[in-house]
């Protein structure tokens, strides 16, 4: 106890310096407890400002980063762009009602009858029945006017309609005179009166005649009257409502190719001054879908050559106008004429075979059904992928309004395509007439096969098409 007194009263005498030393460490400790407390609360601020920073840099590249307001405006201009889709696809289909229309030489009472029958698809059913069936007279009526329109159409690109006989019930020629069997003019043995011959227009008056701008080979004048217009073998030798009111569509389609290739050799005097100097064929409808042969590219490779599109709409009115003389343009409106184009020979392996791999039926495509048992919109529009539409497909879009379907409601496609034998040099011209067109023309293909060893200026030209629409 001595020893302890003995010690603090050493210590005592140094209690300020021993009292300097205590405070020096606890301060110390305090402030590297306070520093480490800092600097953890430091580091994770930090952390926090710098992934903020990411974020509002990474919020910075994309285009217009969504919130309330920018949500809100953007349904404005959707609202808006789907307005303004509407009022072009109306304003399409009305002006496509002014210049489709049905020409007034078949009667107020025909155009009257056939007007409420739009879209065909859903006004009339296949098959037929009898009580909706047009009148005998309007079919056997339309029958004979198609048998005077198409010499004129022949006309309108001074070429000769000369199918020969077999057609139509008998033979017509470029003058519009409907020649029997027996070549009695005037006349045919299904409707009587149905030329309109003229004195002095027979074939023997052309003999010393101007050799036509463009030729046009009777074969594929016989084939187009067989294929499209040839009713002779049906009851009454009329078309059925189904026939006739798809038939004038077909008609719409070649007379706006023969505006096309009109005016592609305008100015033209005579045929080495044209540059579409032949038609080869004209394919229209189920007969152009299919594959057309191959494609031989650049370098050797070979590509499959396919059906094509060529979407056509508009008015002829630009074009000096149809009217009456050229079956108007009829009142099916809002839709589309497909073609590729395609150039040089006839496209190899047949359009029997190709149509077949297709998916045609076989019994449609090989004739063992009559026309009249057959529907006549089976594969006549191709979809948004250029596949032949079967009819029934075709009518439950019609008829079911689904939004999926609006594709087929809206514009129907039909598929065309054309063998031409044109100037080299001047495709362009005849390209920028499809594109010119009255009705618009979506061109799939051109295909151009230049004479072997000739260096000639001609070669061959072959057109694809797809859809002439009735919404």
């Amino acid at each position: 106890m001595d020893q302890v007194k003995v010690i603090l009263r050493a210590l005592s005498k140094h209690i300020f310096w021993i009292g300097c030393g205590v405070i020096m460490l606890v301060s110390m400790f305090s402030w590297y407890t306070a520093r480490s407390s800092l600097k953890n609360e430091f580091d994770e601020n930090l952390g926090k400002i710098k992934t903020s920073f990411g974020s509002a840099n990474t919020l910075r590249t994309k285009p217009a980063p969504p919130n309330e307001h920018s949500n809100a405006q953007m349904d404005r201009l959707l609202d808006e762009a789907l307005q303004k889709v509407v009022e072009a696809w109306q304003t399409q289909f009305s002006h496509q009602e002014t210049i489709l229309r049905w020409p007034g030489e078949l009667g107020s009472d025909f155009v009257n009858a056939v007007r409420p029958l739009k879209p065909i698809e859903l006004k009339v059913p296949f098959p037929t029945p009898q009580p909706q069936e047009l009148k005998v007279d309007f079919r056997q009526r339309y029958a004979n006017y198609v048998e005077r329109l198409l010499p004129r159409l022949a006309v309108l690109i001074n070429s000769r309609w000369a199918p020969g006989r077999g057609a139509m019930g008998g033979m017509s020629d470029v003058d519009g005179m409907g020649m029997g069997p027996m070549g009695s003019p005037g006349m045919s043995p299904a409707r009587p009166g149905a030329g309109t011959a003229r004195p002095g227009t027979g074939t023997a008056s052309r003999t010393a005649e101007k050799p036509p701008l463009v030729e046009w080979p009777s074969g594929d004048q016989a084939r187009l009257l067989g294929s499209h217009f040839d009713w002779s073998g049906q009851p009454d030798q009329a078309p059925t409502t189904l026939q006739l009111l798809y038939a004038q569509e077909d008609l719409w389609v070649l007379t706006a190719l023969m505006y096309i290739i009109r005016n592609t050799n305008e100015g033209a005097e005579s045929r080495h001054e044209a540059v579409v100097k032949t038609i080869e064929s004209i394919l229209i409808g189920p007969s152009a879908v299919g594959r057309a042969g191959q494609i031989t590219r650049l370098g050797g490779a070979a590509g499959m050559g396919g059906m094509g599109g060529m979407g056509m709409e508009g008015s002829m009115d630009e074009y000096g106008g149809y009217g009456d003389e050229y079956g108007g343009y009829g009142e099916e409106g809002g839709g589309m004429m497909g073609g590729g184009m395609m150039g040089g020979g006839m496209m190899g392996g047949g359009m029997g075979g190709s149509m077949m791999g297709n998916g045609m039926e076989g019994d449609d495509m090989m004739g063992a059904r009559s026309p009249a048992s057959r529907d006549p919109a089976n594969f006549r529009y191709v979809d948004n992928e250029y596949t032949p539409l079967p009819a029934q497909r075709l009518r439950d879009a019609m008829a079911a309004g689904s939004p999926e379907d609006a594709f087929l409601v809206v514009a129907k496609r039909m598929p065309v395509r054309l063998r031409l034998l044109v100037d080299q040099r001047r495709i362009h011209r005849l390209l920028a007439q499809f594109g010119n067109s009255a009705l618009p023309v979506e061109i799939r293909q051109v295909r151009v096969n230049p004479p072997t060893g000739g260096g000639g200026m001609g070669g061959g030209f072959d057109e694809e098409g797809g859809g002439l629409g009735g919404g």
